[in-house]
This record gives C-alpha cells, structure tokens and sequence, in this order.
C-alpha cells in the first residue's frame, strides 16, 4: 500500500509527527513514516513487516486494547475514535520503554471506496514533557507543604517540607535553560523549542 492510496500524498513523509495507518479488522499495520521510527525505534520495514497496532500496547492495557478493537469492528464507534481529541496514553516502543504519546485517531478507507477500514493515527512523542510537568506539580506541592505521596521520589528534594537538598539548593539554570524552561511551561514540544532557540531536538531534550 502506499500513501497516496488514502489520499495522503507527499505529506506522509513531510510531517514531523508520526503517521500510522492499520488494517482495522487485522490490526497489522500498512504505513509507517519516518517520523513514527523516531517515535519508536522500529523501521520502516519492521514495522509494515507483519507487526500489529497491538505490539506498540502496554502488555496491562493489551486486554482493553483487544475489547475496543472488537466493538469498533461490531459498531464502527470506538470510545478513542470518536475522542474528537487528543488522548494521551502509555505505548511501547522497541527498546520495551514505555513512553508516553498524544495522539489521535481517524477511520478512513481507500479511495475507491475497496479494501475495508483503516484507522490512521497522528503521534507525537511527549514523554519528556510530561516527566517536566510532572516534576514541576510534584516540586509546587513540595514547595506548598503537602505532603509527597512517594517520599522521597522527587529527585533532588528531600522528603521534609519546604528543606531542598543540597543539590538542590546548589542548582542554577543559565539563560539558555531558562529559556527552555519558560517555552516547556506553554506547552512547547522538543521539537518546537528546538526550533524556536535556533538548536537540535537532541539539545533540547
């Protein structure tokens, strides 16, 4: 199959999200960009090699996965595919890390109206992001004098209130990093910071 077939075009490869189109009856998965390798660590011929939506699943959310799949192909109506958002969830990538995406899900069809539904899917890759939002919630909690439900979790910070580690307390950001910092509190991407300070995904990250 190739991208023109569902009507996407050159754009397929053009766009820095990953894109993701699958058989929805077979799960298996007939385009995979360049952009989705990035995001997952497989290749494009792994990927259109006989692997599934499912294998990019969590192995505790593989039974939930399996039951929405099931009643979409019964109704045509999904509890993700008529989202009209984007969701953000757990996946797997090849490494077996699990990060985190936002993604979101659209049925489409060939355009000669043949070959059954597929469901193409728009990811983006923001594990860092939340890990940042994350941490900046736990910190303010912190910092309030509520109590951490994890003690000691919280990387650099000790499990007293209001008592920063020494580490801590040594911390300072340069200019540079406070730039970052202020771009991640919009709700920049990596990439988009990187973009906008004129430097690689990589240094951004």
């Amino acid at each position: 199959m190739h991208p023109e077939d569902l009507g996407l075009g050159k754009l397929f490869e053009m766009v820095r999200d990953g894109v993701i189109v699958a058989d929805a009856r077979t799960q298996r998965i007939v385009l995979w960009n360049s952009a989705a390798t990035g995001i997952f660590g497989y290749s494009p011929s792994e990927a259109l090699g006989g692997m599934l939506v499912e294998d990019l699943v969590p192995e505790r959310f593989k039974a939930q996965h399996r039951a929405g799949m099931s009643r979409y192909l019964e109704t045509g109506r999904g509890r993700y595919l008529d989202a009209n958002k984007l969701l953000d969830l757990p996946a797997l990538a090849k490494t077996g890390e699990e990060i985190r995406v936002e993604f979101s899900l659209s049925p489409i069809g060939l355009e000669d109206g043949e070959g059954g539904a597929h469901v193409l899917a728009i990811v983006r890759d923001v594990t860092m992001r939340n890990r940042a939002e994350e941490y900046a919630a736990r910190l303010l909690r912190h910092l309030s004098g509520e109590p951490e439900s994890e003690p000691g979790a919280l990387p650099g910070v000790s499990a007293e209130r209001h008592v920063p580690l020494r580490e801590a307390q040594e911390a300072k950001l340069t200019e540079r990093e406070l730039q970052a910092l202020r771009l991640l509190t919009l709700g920049k991407t990596n990439r988009q910071i990187a973009q906008e300070m004129l430097v690689s995904v990589s240094t951004a990250k």
